[in-house]
């Protein structure tokens, strides 16, 4: 069972200078370059896979060469920092849904000076470490460069979305020797700030499993709309039931296997839903034998085992 979702980023860069007591001088700040998309690296998507901290440094630089997927880093580097001076995040469904986290990066007096061309953000000091690299462009999406003074500071803002899905994902499974249809949507798809702890959406990484004794729920009703749960009686597994298959670079995907031992989810009527909750999603998923349309039937002498694939993938903001 395949599921989706996509990312996206974008920065915004600004300078401004500070008077001999270190405050900011009022009416210095301007906005350098108003917000721009990103290209998010192969390299990049990758590093998420494993949990690497992919906002973690911002990097700067004159380089002004196309950005590709396969780039690793600038192509000019001029500087870095790894002052996070503010990190907030949270949800946006004013249109198509996402999760957000925002991230300012802080350069010192003449830390940043001279003439910027591109920018980038990744996990490690090195510039090759980088999640995403872009052009810095001008309010009408063309390349620029900007000049950043000795006396003045810069701030940059990253912006990393997570798209939340809003058409279900469908297919078919074989379960016992019988054929059942399956349909995914998101479940209680608001911002999670507690790392799956309960359901919900949260800006980690797709391989992330948090020790919580709750993972992944089944129930003998059906699911419910993107913003609730499926309904009727439930039944949870432990963490320790879920392994994740070790991840292969450049497949942008997750592989996590539930298994619901003899003693979990035997409900009288059958599974009918289950709700894994898998790093940064939690997902309800229906199921309906063809012909019948039945449950899974399950009882203290069986085990259910089940396969999910959470793909992952870049999409234009």
């Amino acid at each position: 069972m395949k599921l989706k979702s996509g990312l996206a980023g974008r920065f915004k860069i600004e300078a401004y200078k500070r008077d001999a007591s270190g405050a900011e001088i009022p009416g210095s700040r301007r906005v350098a370059a108003p917000w721009f998309n990103n290209l998010i690296l192969d390299q990049g998507l990758d590093g998420w896979a494993v949990n690497k901290d992919i906002n973690r440094v911002c990097h700067v630089g004159a380089g002004s060469s196309t950005p590709a997927v396969t780039d690793t880093g600038l192509s000019s580097p001029l500087a870095y920092t790894e002052d996070r001076s503010s990190l907030t995040n949270g949800l946006d469904n004013s249109g198509a849904p996402f999760v957000w986290k925002r991230t300012v990066f802080s350069f010192g007096e003449g830390e940043a000076a001279g003439n910027l061309a591109e920018v980038g953000v990744g996990w490690g000091t090195n510039h090759t470490d980088l999640f995403s690299r872009t052009l810095i462009t001008d309010a009408q999406g063309n390349p620029t460069s900007l000049t950043v003074l000795p006396d003045e500071y810069l701030d940059v803002t990253y912006e990393l979305r997570l798209y939340i899905p809003t058409v279900d994902a469908v297919g078919t499974v074989a379960l016992g020797g019988i054929i059942y249809d399956w349909r995914a949507r998101p479940s209680n798809a608001d911002f999670n700030s507690t790392g799956q702890t309960s359901p919900g959406w949260a800006m980690t990484s797709p391989r992330s499993l948090p020790g919580v004794t709750q993972n992944s729920l089944a129930y003998d009703g059906g699911i419910g709309d993107m913003y609730n749960r499926p309904s009727g009686n439930s039944d949870s597994i432990h963490y320790n039931t879920i392994e994740i298959a070790p991840y292969v670079d450049g497949s942008f995907e997750a592989v996590w296997t539930a298994t619901y031992p003899p003693d979990k989810a035997n409900f009288t009527n059958g599974i009918r839903s289950v709700e894994p909750r898998m790093g940064f999603a939690a997902w309800q998923i229906e199921f309906a034998a063809q012909g019948s349309g039945d449950a899974i039937p399950k009882n203290s002498d069986k085990a259910l085992v089940l396969t999910f694939t959470q793909s992952f993938h870049r999409v234009a903001v």
